[in-house]
């Protein structure tokens, strides 16, 4: 009896912690059913979606995903690799849907057992017309994504524990919405209307924004370089940093508002570190920086400064042309991997003890 207590105490533990990060780091949708993708490990998958929508979501899971327009009429969507057939891509209700789908509980926890789970085992590759859609989001999971040239008037990325790259076609979007809960996204020509970011855990890098927004970090770090700050700007950090590189010619009011962090200032000729509730004013005030820091930094510099002294922020715009390695386990986070690691150590021991 006490050898089963054992075996089975770590196995509901592990179950539990597996179901949680599963939940968190997967983002499986039940309400998906149709598989339009199907083959076997190692083999290429291709399909071809007719149908017309205004609406894009793809749900990277455990799988790497580039999405990119092409002159087409038709969706192609194209699988390498190992498990094809949990990818699956439809057209439903005006949207095309491209997500990763577990066939069975028994597969699931395998892979969880072994750490498989973790690493992207296909490679999904989607071509879509080239058209302005009215919106495009992107989930990623323990996998990564990169989209490049797709036109949306509204986008939302999320990045819970895998790796996000997208670059924005030359034009002005109504909005877009980033979130970082634990892993990594960079964002290039980010040109828009209104802008909402938020780092739970993790790293956002915004390149080439405009508009008006906010930008929250409870904990990780935001660098966001503004092409023109054209609009008032809302920061607030809780735990962690945001750096806002600003044109040296930009026009703002920062109103400071600090309790245990700091506000830096090195920017359109001022250079100083704010005091509580503190106004600085660059090139006559015309746009409010309202910057609140709890324990964090915030840091408002310029392009030359950036580069010259601070090292943090980078006005380098570059093309997105691949995604680095990316090792998903890490970015859920130190201590889960050890309850992790723990609960694989109890099974071996009480199975050696049968």
């Amino acid at each position: 009896m006490k050898a089963l207590i054992r075996i089975f105490l770590p196995l509901c533990i592990f179950s539990f912690i597996a179901f949680g990060i599963s939940t968190a780091v997967l983002g499986v949708n039940p309400e998906y059913s149709a598989s339009e993708l199907s083959g076997t490990s190692g083999e290429t998958s291709t399909t071809t979606l007719e149908g017309e929508y205004d609406r894009i979501k793809v749900e990277a899971g455990a799988s790497r995903v580039v999405i990119k327009p092409h002159s087409e009429n038709y969706t192609r969507v194209t699988v390498d690799g190992e498990n094809i057939t949990r990818v699956n891509a439809k057209i439903s209700g005006g949207e095309l849907k491209v997500y990763h789908e577990w066939q069975n509980p028994g597969d699931w926890f395998k892979r969880m057992f072994d750490g498989s789970m973790f690493t992207p085992s296909a490679k999904v590759t989607v071509l879509v017309p080239d058209k302005v859609y009215e919106e495009l989001k992107l989930y990623c999971g323990a996998g990564d994504v990169e989209c490049s040239g797709v036109k949306s008037i509204k986008t939302k990325l999320d990045a819970s524990a895998g790796e996000v790259r997208y670059t924005q076609p030359d034009m002005y979007t109504e909005s877009i919405e980033i979130d970082v809960s634990a892993g990594s996204l960079k964002a290039y020509n980010v040109h828009t209307e209104k802008y909402d970011i938020d780092v739970s855990a993790g790293g956002a890098e915004v390149y080439g924004l405009t508009g008006k927004g906010k930008i929250n970090v409870s904990a990780g770090s935001a660098n966001v370089q503004f092409a023109e700050l054209n609009g008032d700007c809302d920061v607030n950090v809780s735990a962690g940093e945001a750096v806002l590189d600003i044109p040296e010619d930009a026009s703002a009011k920062i109103e400071c508002d600090k309790s245990a962090g700091d506000i830096k200032v090195n920017a359109c000729g001022v250079n100083k570190t704010a005091s509580h509730n503190e106004t600085i004013t660059l090139n006559g005030g015309e746009f409010i920086i309202d910057a609140d820091v709890s324990a964090g930094d915030i840091k408002i510099v310029s392009s030359e400064v950036t580069i010259a002294e601070n090292g943090t922020a980078t006005t380098e715009v570059t093309t997105a042309t691949g995604i680095a390695e990316f090792d998903p386990v890490e970015a859920v986070g130190d201590e889960v991997q050890s309850a992790v690691e723990q609960a694989r150590s109890e099974v071996s021991k009480a199975l050696g003890n049968l």
